[in-house]
């Protein structure tokens, strides 16, 4: 029985520092490679994906360039979080990631997204962490625990948007 969850503990562990590994795979890619052969080659593999140009990536932002679409929603996740640099709304994540992959609808994406991020906050290394603003859980924030002060507040350089706070208020 021991054993049993000793090797879950140990596959859990591998997992995490699978994801660890994963992610500053993409972003050591981001930071080396040139921003225009980049965009490129992630234009190639969306042709090759689709076997057409269905996309106009014109307004495709240099810190998406090594932006892979077939990763795991989880790499993905972290990956869009780690290029804005800041904590991010579960909407905002989806509208980031609909603009990289257009042909998924917003709405399945939130839904590949919610669990995702519960997942990676729950990893045993807490790859990612929320942040509730005030006491409404549809306020929550999305980033990095290292983003964090020791007590617990966001730092100022990774601060999320004010403007995605929602106006609606919790009932009492």
């Amino acid at each position: 029985m021991k054993n049993l969850r000793l090797l879950k503990t140990l596959k859990e562990e591998k997992d995490s520092l699978l994801l660890k590994l994963n992610l500053l795979e993409q972003t050591i890619i981001l930071y080396q490679k040139d921003t225009h052969s980049s965009v490129n080659n992630l234009l190639e593999k969306f042709d090759a994906q689709l076997g057409k140009a269905a996309f106009n990536f014109d307004s495709l932002n240099t810190r998406y360039a090594d932006f892979d679409p077939s990763q795991h929603i989880r790499f993905k996740i972290m990956f869009i979080i780690r290029a804005e640099n800041r904590f991010l709304h579960l909407r905002e994540i989806a509208h980031i990631a609909n603009k990289l992959e257009p042909y998924l609808s917003l709405p399945l994406l939130k839904k590949k997204i919610s669990p995702a991020l519960c997942y990676l906050r729950k990893q045993s290394s807490g790859l990612v962490t929320s942040y509730v603003v005030g006491n409404y859980h549809h306020n929550t924030f999305w980033g990095f625990p290292e983003w964090l002060e020791t007590d617990g507040t966001i730092t100022n350089t990774h601060l999320y948007d004010e403007s995605q706070l929602s106006k609606i208020q919790p009932r009492a």
